[in-house]
């Protein structure tokens, strides 16, 4: 349950995040390297959140077909390295665009990197 609010969360963070970026970009008088960034960290957040959702399908078909804990972890790892990197680039280029849209982009960032790395420890 906390899983899924935190993940609702998360992706109200993102949808805040873009509605930000695109109010500002013309706005702002940022670089144009700057915007790029910005845009590169919200795909990459965006990547994070979907590959967390597509995560969650994934265990749900695997628990309601019983499969055993092996096959679990070879459909899941991919998912889990992927999304942890993409969260993880979208953290660390959180700085580039407009003060609003950066704190939307950390603030979901650190949410599904918590969310990827307490699945990925099975809690």
């Amino acid at each position: 349950m906390t899983v899924e609010i935190l993940f609702i969360f998360s992706i109200l963070l993102l949808l805040g995040g873009w509605f930000f970026w695109l109010r500002e970009r013309n706005g702002a008088s940022f670089s144009n390297w700057r915007k790029l960034l910005a845009w590169i960290a919200l795909s990459a957040l965006s990547g994070g959140v979907a590959m967390f959702a597509r995560f969650l399908m994934l265990m749900d078909q695997a628990e309601n077909a019983n499969l055993d804990l092996i096959t679990r972890l070879q459909i899941t790892t991919p998912l889990e390295r992927y999304g942890f990197w993409s969260s993880s680039a979208a953290l660390l280029l959180s700085w580039s665009p407009t003060p609003k849209t950066s704190i939307c982009i950390a603030l979901a960032s650190v949410i599904i990197l918590v969310l990827w790395l307490a699945q990925s420890m099975g809690v």
